[in-house]
């Protein structure tokens, strides 16, 4: 050992390389025959010291050859690296030699503009011209292939290294300059169904790297085709992974755009045509939004989807929930115009002062002390039935809607689970063009584990993917069927103002004319009211005069439903404007009476539920001073306090 260590350092002298490596490789291969002894672990070291002395005189040779793609100069050096089982130290200098020539073909890609396509005179799409780095770079990966073959045994290897080497250098660059070109800016849907091109390509690149690193025809040892593959690919993760949230931006670009809309309308059936049409295009949007968001990232991002599909619906109903408000500014239920009805203006000499009244006739006496003429609604035009046609169309969008996410949901699952199944199974090329598996998930150790469980749950028909949105749903239909109710009660309430202060309830003095029996007629405001219920079953009848119609049909039980809710509403409101009366002379209570039993008549004609109320609210009214006190020991369905208001408004026979 000792002789052989003596004779190397003559050789430097000389630059006798080969001879060098020769006899370094032989005392290397003694030495590791004899074992780690303690007695040579001096000469080691100094055989090291060699070795390296002898790798960096004969790394600038290795260069030049390599740089030049001298094969001859090239294999010498490779024999040297060979004799001292520096074998991976030969892989580093050939990528770290042949890298910036594939560098120079991605630097010219992202400091160039495309040039004009002759046809349009604008510039070709992104996709297009990462095509053209796409065929570049496999071009250049070619040529080295076929120079390592010459050269190097296992020249896959070499070859497999260089393109590891170079994705992991332009891939972060790579990936922004896919952003700053696609997405930057504003961007629509036109911008996402490139980035599938994008997507394409790259996966395009990733087999035709791997098919030609990994060919049987190429001598010695060669990388695996899913590590090629994987390397490949990676040039996407940046863009799968914030893939979902592009989309999402888009949805709800879409989302603030048709609030927009509805809330310039300037009627319901303006506004209901913008919510049938928006609604409808909206989930063909979110559906193809799910299609291209699990294509492009294999299902890696199912829960990112998810949410902000989740989200996206979210917003829709928000602006569905910004349309009903709009709405109800239109029928003018919250304190407005009453459902579209106005008030006639009062006569000007009203409203000026007039002198003393002439004397009255027998009608007007009549008229004066009935007192219609505070009844803001007695005067009313005919309420519009527009309003709620339109409140029940939109209630019947809201129930489309309602369906319309269940299929997404279902959507979803179904995508999830389909791409599930190659998630994570073994990477081939053939299974790559089918399904470009979503690689970097695969050791994301944080993620995958809530991605395995979303997809073991997705596999349930009873599991929601989307979690808040029926929420929301159910709170924007509520706020639809308050809509409608407000707006079938509209005109009841623009006929029950002011009732509770009319003179007749409290009236005692005698009319000069003959007057009838108080009880001989309800007043106005009831038969309007009894007109307008009777007409409502007609109007909430959905089947469209078709046998659909008929008892134990859908439609039959959507107009007895929304038929009892609303002469429920009429029974509650017309209950507290009798308890708002704020005094009941006897001929009052006969007045009172008569409009009550015709109105509960109606009402119970139609159904109405809690109708005890209104009928024990009857047996108080019709009660004598003496039975007074019996009738409120027998109604069971008045509380404490309303009993009380109707005995201090009772004024005593006279």
């Amino acid at each position: 050992v000792s002789n052989t260590l003596a004779q190397i350092e003559p050789l430097f002298q000389v630059d006798e390389l080969g001879s060098i490596a020769s006899r370094l490789g032989s005392l290397r291969r003694s030495l590791d025959t004899m074992g780690h002894l303690e007695e040579f672990s001096g000469a080691r070291e100094r055989l090291g010291q060699f070795e390296d002395r002898l790798e960096k005189r004969v790394s600038s040779k290795l260069k030049e050859g390599i740089e030049s793609h001298d094969s001859g100069a090239t294999k010498e050096c490779l024999q040297i690296y060979e004799q001292m089982q520096r074998r991976d130290m030969l892989i580093t200098r050939y990528t770290q030699t042949r890298k910036p020539t594939l560098v120079k073909v991605y630097a010219a890609f992202a400091s160039g503009e495309p040039a004009p396509a002759p046809e349009h005179g604008h510039p070709p799409p992104f996709a297009d011209k990462l095509h053209s780095l796409r065929q570049d770079l496999i071009a250049g990966l070619g040529v080295e292939l076929a120079w390592c073959v010459e050269v190097f045994p296992d020249s896959g290897k070499f070859a497999a290294a260089l393109w590891t080497d170079l994705i992991s250098t332009i891939g972060e660059p790579l990936q922004g300059n896919i952003n700053d070109k696609i997405f930057k800016g504003d961007f629509g849907e036109g911008e996402l169904k490139q980035m599938a091109a994008v997507h394409a390509c790259v996966v395009e690149m990733a087999v035709q790297a791997a098919e030609m690193l990994t060919r049987e025809t190429l001598p010695g040892a060669k990388p695996e085709v899913e590590e090629v593959l994987k390397v490949s690919l990676s040039v996407m993760e940046k863009c799968q992974r914030e893939y979902p949230a592009k989309e999402g931006k888009v949805l709800e670009k879409l989302a603030v755009r048709w609030k927009s809309d509805v809330t310039r309308s300037t009627s319901i059936a303006e506004g209901l045509r913008i919510v049938e049409d928006a609604s409808a295009k909206f989930f063909s949007h979110l559906h193809h939004a799910a299609t291209r968001a699990f294509a492009l990232t294999s299902g890696g991002e199912a829960m990112a989807i998810a949410r902000v599909l989740d989200e996206a619906v979210s917003a829709l109903l928000e602006a569905f929930r910004g349309a009903v408000v709009h709405f109800r500014a239109i029928a003018g239920v919250d304190g407005g115009e009453g459902g579209g009805s106005k008030d006639k203006e009062k006569d000007s000499k009203a409203a000026k002062g007039t002198p003393a009244k002439e004397a009255l006739s027998a009608e007007e006496e009549e008229d004066e002390l009935l007192g219609d003429g505070d009844l803001p609604g007695a005067d009313a035009a005919e309420y519009d039935w527009g309003y709620l046609q339109g409140a029940l169309a939109l209630l019947k969008v809201a129930d489309t809607v309602k369906e319309k996410l269940k299929e997404l949901d279902a959507d979803v699952r179904d995508q999830t689970g389909r791409y599930a199944k190659g998630l994570f199974a073994t990477a081939t090329v053939e299974s790559v063009r089918k399904q470009p598996p979503c690689m970097y998930i695969r050791s994301d150790k944080q993620r995958l584990p809530a991605l395995e469980k979303f997809i073991s749950r997705a596999q349930s028909r009873e599991f929601i993917t989307l979690v808040r949105s029926p929420s929301v749903l159910q709170t924007v239909h509520g706020k639809v069927e308050e809509f409608l109710l407000d707006t079938a009660l509209s005109f009841v309430r623009k006929q029950l103002v002011g009732v509770g202060k009319l003179r007749v309830w409290g009236e005692t003095k005698k009319s000069k004319a003959h007057l009838p029996s108080f009880s001989s007629s309800p007043l106005s405001y009831v038969t309007k009211i009894a007109e307008h219920l009777f007409s409502l079953p007609d109007q909430l009848d959905q089947s469209g005069g078709e046998d659909g119609g008929d008892e134990g049909s859908a439609e039959s039980a959507f107009m007895q439903h929304w038929l009892a809710r609303i002469t429920g509403g009429v029974v509650h409101l017309y209950v507290e404007t009798i308890l708002s009366i704020p005094t009941l002379s006897p001929s009052g209570r006969t007045q009172l009476a008569t409009d009550m039993q015709y109105l509960t008549s109606i009402l119970s004609t139609l159904g109405a539920p809690a109708l005890h109320r209104l009928e024990d609210l009857l047996k108080l009214v019709e009660a004598t001073d003496e039975g007074f006190a019996g009738a409120c020991m027998a109604v069971t369905s008045l509380d404490r306090a309303a009993i009380d208001k109707m005995a201090r408004k009772r004024q005593p026979m006279a």
